[in-house]
């Protein structure tokens, strides 16, 4: 009877299991935020040190070559009509202009006839 009384004492009862239990818990939710913001400082630093590297570099590039930057295209596919090639083809739009031009020209040559001056109102 002795060793199940030695037993009994040296086991931990079950609610020194559930506050050990909590304590780990607690302690591995603080590892975990400690991580967590070590790793937010870390990304933060990269972010910094590329900004920081980015700007030296615009700073670096700006003064050599200010006013020469060649304009860019837009990406797009690259058509005979984005190309300004049509083809000799002939498109509505063409047409429409044409008539324009036409009856532009036709307008300058032939003022229009005046209208005559409108009635008086009568009393």
């Amino acid at each position: 009877m002795p060793e199940a009384l030695l037993q009994q004492i040296t086991r931990p009862s079950q609610e020194e299991k559930v506050e050990e239990k909590i304590e780990e818990e607690k302690a591995e939710k603080a590892e975990k935020k400690e991580e967590e913001k070590r790793d937010e400082d870390e990304k933060d630093e990269k972010e910094e040190s590329r900004e920081n590297i980015k700007e030296k570099d615009k700073i670096e590039a700006a003064p050599e070559e200010p006013e020469e930057r060649e304009q860019t295209a837009p990406r797009g596919r690259k058509t005979a009509n984005s190309q300004g090639r049509r083809k000799g083809r002939i498109t509505r739009s063409m047409t429409n202009e044409a008539a324009a031009a036409n009856a532009a020209a036709a307008a300058t040559e032939e003022p229009p006839p005046s209208l005559p001056p409108p009635p008086e109102p009568c009393e």
